[in-house]
């Protein structure tokens, strides 16, 4: 996801200290000299804009989206995590921040369980405008955990999410993949069940 537009953000008084870390970390550029800044330097001025802002749900959303597009570290990743926990526990309704911080429990944490509820959560939020991209991640992490588990109603979960998303955009080309996915996952765990019973 993209952070969000610098022009509806950005105070008008350029002189501002608020306003020279929004743009730091938002645009990239020094307000100054408008030199682009390095990703080192433009995650510092998103550090500026936090500690700076008043309110801290929106400036920490917006180093929690730079940070998930552009951190290089895993500190850095970790530092995302622990941004969108603090705006979702401060009660945003934002589902970008459940989705997003249910990647970086997959990627980064192992947690499927946890990565599974942000992305219900998300899914939720946006019962009114649904999104096949989310249906596509909560399938792939349904996968995940049915073959962890050895639970075959967790692929037929993420096969119904398969469809929702085909539903909204019958041009994705990760359903394809999915669906693969879900029938080798199947296969995997009949064969499985069938040696348990031979073993027996």
């Amino acid at each position: 996801m993209s952070a969000p537009n610098a022009s509806l953000l950005i105070p008008s008084d350029d002189t501002d200290h608020q306003t020279v870390a929004l743009r730091g970390c938002i645009e990239g550029i020094d307000h100054a000299s408008g030199a682009a800044l390095s990703n080192f330097e433009q995650i510092a001025a998103c550090d500026d804009y936090v500690a700076i802002a008043e309110d801290k749900v929106q400036p920490t959303y917006t180093r929690a989206v730079h940070l998930f597009e552009n951190g290089i570290t895993e500190a850095h990743q970790e530092q995302a995590y622990q941004d969108f926990t603090f705006v979702i526990d401060a009660g945003s309704t934002n589902p970008s921040a459940y989705a997003n911080r249910a990647l970086l429990n997959m990627r980064y944490r192992n947690a499927p369980d946890a990565a599974l509820a942000d992305m219900s959560a998300a899914i939720d939020l946006r019962e009114d405008n649904p999104r096949a991209s989310y249906f596509e991640r909560r399938a792939a992490i349904l996968l995940v955990l049915a073959w962890e588990l050895k639970d075959e109603a967790h692929v037929h979960g993420a096969l119904e999410d398969v469809r929702r998303a085909q539903a909204l955009n019958p041009d994705s080309r990760r359903l394809t993949a999915l669906k693969d996915t879900a029938a080798d996952v199947l296969r995997r765990l009949h064969i499985d069940a069938g040696q348990d019973v031979q073993k027996g």
